[in-house]
């Protein structure tokens, strides 16, 4: 079986209305998202339905390094399975 892929959108700036009409259309179709951090403004204002995760926690173990980008690209990856 196929699975969906992964879905990759920028939330910009900080300002939701600086956001491609197609990445609003992607997260008001709801479900589950995986953001970086939670620490963006655009995520405040999140259409009802979605669920967010962030790998806040991953990044608070250590300095951003090639190790933490090898093991959120690990997280994304269990994430779309």
């Amino acid at each position: 079986m196929q699975g969906k892929g992964i879905t990759l959108i920028g939330l910009g700036p900080g300002d939701p209305g600086l956001l491609t009409r197609q990445a609003w259309e992607f997260l008001q179709a709801g479900g589950e998202i995986l953001a970086r951090t939670r620490h963006h403004p655009v995520l405040e204002n999140l259409p009802p339905g979605v669920l967010l995760r962030s790998l806040d926690d991953l990044l608070a173990q250590e300095p951003f390094s090639a190790g933490v980008i090898t093991r959120m690209a690990d997280v994304v990856l269990e994430f779309a399975r």
